[in-house]
């Protein structure tokens, strides 16, 4: 499993310009793939949050994640050195509802740019 580490151009960021970021380069997309390599089809970016879906997940059925859960997440991230989706820290300081959803959530960040790995 790979490590990730916040890339360095948003280190220094506000959450809220991480965020703002987020959504610009996500909504160009029509997709995105996920760290290991499920593609989730993007089917709408709205000011509160992205909705997308797989064939994987639900039935095929829409998903949502709200950007106040990218919000939290990225806050978690941000003060951790490196991390990947099945680190146990990640699991404890994320609440189970958002970490549910970690696939897609990495996916949009690794998407966007705004997690490398190392």
């Amino acid at each position: 499993m790979s490590d990730y580490i916040i890339a360095p151009m948003y280190q220094s960021l506000s959450i809220n310009k991480i965020i703002s970021s987020i959504k610009d380069e996500i909504s160009k997309r029509n997709s995105i793939n996920s760290i290991s390599g499920v593609i989730y089809k993007i089917t709408n970016v709205s000011d509160d949050n992205i909705v997308f879906k797989t064939k994987s997940r639900n039935n095929g059925k829409a998903e949502i994640i709200s950007f106040e859960n990218i919000k939290i997440v990225l806050e978690i991230l941000k003060k951790i050195k490196n991390f990947n989706t099945s680190n146990p820290i990640l699991k404890m300081k994320i609440p189970n509802k958002i970490h549910k959803k970690r696939s897609p959530l990495f996916a949009i960040l690794l998407a966007t740019n705004v997690i490398i790995r190392i």
